[in-house]
C-alpha cells in the first residue's frame, strides 16, 4: 500500500499524494497505539498480582525506594493511570487527523474530479480551457486521471476501508457514519472517474 502512495504523490498533484499518505500512515499508527493503549489497560488490571519485583517497572524515578508492596501497587496504580489518560488523549488526537485527512483527501478529490477535468470531455467545445482563470493553470489530461484513478484504486481497498472503519469501534455511531459516509464518496468519486 506504501508503494500506491508513493506512486500517487509522484504522479499527481502533490497535496492529494501527501494526503493519502498520511491518511494511510496515521490508521497504521492509530492501530499500534490501540493496542498500547490496551496493554495498559491490561497491566492496570493485572497489578494485584503482581510481586514487587514486576511492580518496578511502573514505578516512578523517585519511588523505587519504597519496600511496602501495597504503597508500590497504588503508586504504580497511579503512574498506570496518567499513561493510559495520556494515550486516551493522543488517540484523540489521533481521530482528529483521521478525520480531518480523510475529508481533505475527499475535498481535493472531489475538486480534481468535478472541476479539473478538461471541459472537452463532457461535450464541451473549448477543447480543454478550463472554465475560470482560477482553474486555467490546470493542466489535466485523461492519462493523468486514469493514474489517479489506478493509483487510488489501489490505496482505498477492501483491507484499508476495514482498518479505517475500524479505527472507530469505539467512538459514536456520528463518528463511525462520518468516516462511512467519506469512504462512500471517496470511493464514488474514483468509481465513476471519467477516464479514457
Amino acid at each position: 500500500m506504501q508503494e500506491s502512495c508513493k506512486t500517487l504523490e509522484k504522479e499527481v498533484s502533490p497535496s492529494l499524494g501527501v494526503m493519502v499518505y498520511q491518511l494511510v500512515q496515521t490508521v497504521s499508527y492509530q492501530q499500534k497505539e490501540a493496542a498500547a493503549l490496551e496493554l495498559l489497560v491490561r497491566q492496570k488490571n493485572s497489578l494485584s498480582s503482581m510481586s514487587g519485583a514486576e511492580l518496578k517497572q511502573f514505578l516512578p524515578e523517585g519511588a523505587s525506594h519504597v519496600k511496602a508492596l501495597p504503597t508500590r501497587r497504588s503508586i504504580a496504580a497511579q503512574e498506570l493511570e496518567k499513561r493510559i489518560r495520556r494515550k486516551k488523549w493522543e488517540m484523540k488526537l489521533i481521530a482528529f487527523l483521521l478525520d480531518n485527512s480523510l475529508y481533505l483527501v475527499w475535498c481535493h478529490l472531489d475538486y480534481y474530479m468535478l472541476r479539473a477535468i478538461p471541459r472537452s470531455r463532457f461535450g464541451d467545445s473549448t477543447s480543454g480551457v478550463l472554465s475560470t482563470l482560477s482553474e486555467m493553470s490546470w493542466q489535466i489530461s485523461a492519462d493523468d486521471v486514469s493514474n489517479l484513478k489506478q493509483s487510488l484504486v489501489s490505496v482505498f481497498n477492501d483491507s484499508f476501508s476495514k482498518q479505517l472503519i475500524e479505527t472507530k469501534k469505539d467512538h459514536s455511531a456520528i463518528e463511525r457514519g462520518f468516516v462511512e459516509a467519506m469512504l462512500r464518496r471517496i470511493k464514488r468519486l474514483i468509481q465513476f472517474a471519467p477516464v479514457k
